[in-house]
């Protein structure tokens, strides 16, 4: 697939993920510009990242890009920008659209949580809301052997679980993986079994139907007090309903490998 190719999908996939938030705003033979616009909860900053393709992109060249903010200091626009530099440093040769826009939206999320990037706010407290209490308990993941297709990955991980603060904790725990906090879905489900009682429940994380499908895995696995979490980071093209494949077989996986597949049981 040449480069022109891999852009209209990426800008394809682009488009499906964000809708009308993904916007054109220049095409031409030599380069097309894409922007996008940011706003934290709270209104307090907002912030647009412009990015160039060039018909070199993404095979020899990463796009350039631009942002556009009042809110932000030099450090904090520095910050950013080392961050994008980085994804492009990681994915040579690859699409890096999503990578880069989410890590924008990432970053004005902090700021709501997190350490303040305006100017106006930097004598603030630094600390970070995403720390774990150590008074918690330590949960211990079972991870399976990523699953790659045209540069999708996918990935299940498991923990045992007995009760829906187990849950919460260990989805915390998980994410302090900043690899897997910025994957491009976490779907999950979980089955807990408390005296006569099934406690059970799942979450798509924006994949539609991907957490009822791991909900009905375990059901069919008869999995007991666990949770099995699958990410995925998005590759640039859309894999229809072949992302379901992979989403069941990277939780069979890391099932399968933490011992809660009992032989015999097919799903």
């Amino acid at each position: 697939m040449d480069n022109l190719e891999q852009q209209k999908d990426e800008v394809q996939a682009m488009s499906s993920i964000y809708g009308d938030e993904f916007v054109l705003e220049e095409f031409t033979s030599d380069y097309q510009v894409y922007s996008m616009e940011f706003t934290n909860d709270s209104k307090t900053i907002e912030l647009k990242l412009t990015v160039k393709l060039f018909p070199s992109y993404p095979s020899e060249s990463s796009p350039t890009y631009e942002l556009s903010s009042p809110y932000l200091n030099g450090l904090s626009r520095a910050t950013l920008g080392q961050q994008i530099e980085q994804i492009f440093a990681e994915n040579i040769g690859q699409p890096v659209l999503y990578q880069c826009f989410e890590e924008v939206r990432n970053f004005i999320s902090q700021f709501n949580e997190d350490a303040p990037i305006n100017a106006n706010h930097q004598n603030d407290s630094p600390e970070t809301t995403k720390e774990i209490d150590s008074s918690k308990k330590t949960f211990v993941f079972t991870t399976c052997e990523p699953i790659v297709d045209r540069k999708s990955t996918f990935q299940g991980h498991v923990t045992e679980v007995t009760s829906k603060q187990d849950v919460s904790i260990a989805l915390q725990q998980l994410k302090l993986n900043t690899k897997i906090e910025r994957a491009t879905h976490n779907m999950y489900a979980y089955r807990i079994h408390d005296g006569n009682v099934w406690i059970q429940d799942c979450d798509d994380d924006g994949e539609s139907q991907a957490g009822s499908r791991l909900l009905h895995l375990l059901q069919v696995l008869e999995a007991k007090n666990v949770l099995v979490i699958v990410s995925r980071w998005f590759g640039g093209t859309q894999l229809g309903a072949t992302r379901f494949k992979h989403i069941n077989n990277a939780a069979r996986a890391a099932l399968d490998k933490n011992g809660n597949v009992t032989k015999g049981k097919k799903a």
